[in-house]
């Protein structure tokens, strides 16, 4: 039989369904690939070395960087495949080290077509990420992807939404340009401390309280793993309080030059921007990095 010749049965075939021999031996070399899965934390954490990350601490030698990362913390994958990686990690790591390698398990979600259907290429309904990066961008893709889901629960694709959260991140670069373009850039006149009326004052001080709610609630839904529900709170914030409430009463302070306004407006948005950034980095970085010239991962 030639060597790319092959055939498939489910029980033993009484003879080769293309030469007719019956003399049949099973391959005993053999790729179980979730049992290869279940190694993930082994061929992740032993195939790197503190040299190559760049790790500037004496704690995270080569010898010991897999003890120190292991056992994680959160183990994110999809619903469907539990039984098969999630549990032969669990069982790898506890003959290995004794010691189940994640403290806690994430389980998203599948994401099926517009008809609710899973896709697969034979059926033709699958949607490049590819196409949709280059359409509407990388940040966007990914957003549309959180934004309203609940944990463990399936979504229909919908172009639409990704077209939304590509307006959302438009959003955000226009809230950073309009702040920026008013920063001072040289030492001048127009540019000076003044004294904000009562009205002024109550609106900045409305925004910073209202922000910090925000921000005491985003940190709950996190630590609670409720991905979806903190991106949504923030992008209300965002998009409905900032942009269109806030900056609206105050956007010609800002453009008569009253630092301390555009200073609390600075302020807040710079922090919403450490809030969206699990979500939307790519956006949030670069508004961030015109800031401050340094991204927000160096803070």
């Amino acid at each position: 039989m030639k060597d790319e010749e092959w055939f498939v049965s489910v029980e033993k075939p009484k003879k080769c369904e293309i030469c007719g021999d019956c003399d049949f031996e099973q391959d005993t070399d053999t790729f179980d690939t979730w049992f290869s899965s279940g190694q993930w934390p082994f061929a992740t954490l032993m195939s790197c070395s503190s040299e190559k990350l760049k790790v500037q601490s004496e704690k995270l030698d080569d010898n010991s960087f897999f003890n120190y990362f292991y056992p994680t913390s959160v183990m994110e994958t999809g619903y469907d495949i539990l039984p098969w990686w999630v549990c032969r990690m669990i069982m790898l790591g506890l003959y290995a080290t004794e010691k189940v390698p994640f403290k806690e398990v994430y389980l998203h979600g599948l994401v099926r077509d517009s008809k609710g259907q899973k896709m697969s290429k034979s059926k033709g309904n699958v949607v490049n990420p590819l196409t949709m990066v280059d359409k509407y961008g990388a940040d966007a893709l990914r957003a549309s992807l959180i934004f309203e889901v609940g944990a463990g629960v399936d979504q229909r694709f919908s172009e639409d939404k990704v077209r939304g959260m590509r307006n959302f991140a438009n959003k955000i670069w226009n809230i950073g340009r309009f702040v920026y373009t008013n920063l001072p850039q040289v030492q001048s006149s127009k540019f000076k401390v003044q004294n904000d009326n009562s009205k002024q004052k109550e609106t900045m001080d409305e925004l910073t309280n209202e922000f910090q709610k925000i921000e005491k609630e985003y940190h709950l839904q996190m630590e609670k793993h409720q991905y979806s529900q903190a991106f949504g709170l923030t992008y209300e914030f965002v998009w409905h309080r900032l942009a269109d409430h806030y900056i609206e009463k105050l956007k010609e302070e800002v453009k008569n030059g009253n630092i301390s306004v555009l200073k609390v407006l600075e302020e807040v948005l710079l922090k919403s921007l450490v809030l969206l950034h699990p979500f939307v980095p790519f956006v949030t970085d670069s508004v961030h990095h015109k800031f401050k010239n340094k991204y927000i991962l160096e803070n």
